[in-house]
């Protein structure tokens, strides 16, 4: 989808792939990030559990994303322009990524389970720099106990938190140009996503851009996503598979065409076994509804608010 940034002044706004897998290195410990990440809880109080939903993919993310980005100026931003609310405006320096994140009501039992993506980014020198400064994301009340129970809300607080920081956020900015083709065929262009995809072995597939969902789903996972058809259990489709849903260094790899400086040594061994077993995320909500194909229903959706550029400081 099209995002307008506006700017706050003062303060500123496997079909076709062979099967060859991305590991991490198990030689250790990935090296310390100069990336990090702040999460805010707002709202109703979380258990301890769901707290550490949040904190472990809060983690995973400081692993892929490794170098720092430019600290901004947000005083006077509003965390409720995210949708935080009964949160105060902020009067401080921000170094990295600040996420406000809750579990309250979206729209009911069964619809949309989360809303994610960014709020604010950086702007230096009069150019929009996409790596997000405050970000929310929200998981709907109503079926937090179902996803946490089928083991699934794991995965997708971590897809949520890739949104955030701007996987597919950001695709078809008017600054970014990363699709093409929009429409069945939209495809990804970005040098970073098409390295990765090559990496897992979709030198065919990818050999001049990545396939991205066009035309199953709706406006929260169209032009978002990788393609389900095409890359089946990949965290970063529009729709969650049973089992394994790894996070490979395609879409690791993708979030330099944003600026980011990553490691892919930590991406999941992808494709895997389960590569193929596609579920509607909203069949977890009844086990034993398991579906051929992907539904065309939105379970997710960006938060309802404008985009704002807060100022590099010392530009």
């Amino acid at each position: 989808m099209n995002r307008h940034v506006r700017h706050l002044s003062g303060a500123v706004l496997l079909a076709g792939i062979a099967i060859v897998s991305a590991c991490s290195d198990s030689s250790g410990p990935p090296p310390a990030s100069a990336y990090k990440i702040e999460l805010r809880f707002f709202g109703r109080t979380l258990t301890a559990s769901q707290q550490t939903l949040f904190t472990n993919a809060k983690a995973r993310l400081e692993s892929i994303i490794t170098g720092t980005v430019p600290p901004v100026n947000a005083n006077g931003a509003d965390p409720a322009t995210c949708g935080a609310t009964g949160v105060a405006k902020l009067t401080e320096t921000i170094s990295g990524l600040v996420i406000y994140a809750s579990i309250d009501s979206i729209d009911g039992r069964g619809k949309i389970l989360a809303e994610a993506g960014p709020c604010y980014i950086r702007t230096s020198n009069g150019q929009n720099d996409y790596r997000t400064s405050i970000g929310i994301i929200k998981i709907d009340s109503a079926d937090i106990n179902t996803l946490a129970g089928s083991g699934n809300l794991q995965q997708v607080i971590t897809h949520e938190m890739m949104h955030v920081v701007g996987f597919g956020t950001f695709w078809d900015s008017t600054s970014t140009k990363l699709l093409i083709n929009y429409g069945s065929n939209v495809s990804y262009i970005g040098a970073g996503g098409i390295a990765g995809c090559k990496a897992i072995g979709g030198n065919t597939i990818c050999a001049s851009s990545v396939p991205v969902e066009g035309s199953q789903g709706s406006e929260g996972t169209i032009n978002s996503h990788w393609r389900e058809s095409t890359f089946g259990n990949e965290l970063m489709t529009g729709f969650l598979n049973s089992g394994t849903n790894p996070l490979s260094v395609m879409s690791i790899r993708s979030l330099e065409d944003l600026g980011y400086t990553v490691n892919p040594a930590v991406a999941d061994a992808y494709p895997d076994a389960n590569t193929h077993v596609v579920i509607n995320l909203r069949s977890i909500l009844d086990p034993n509804t398991v579906v051929a194909a992907p539904p065309t229903a939105q379970w997710e959706e960006p938060p309802p608010h404008p985009i704002v550029a807060l100022p590099v400081i010392g530009h």
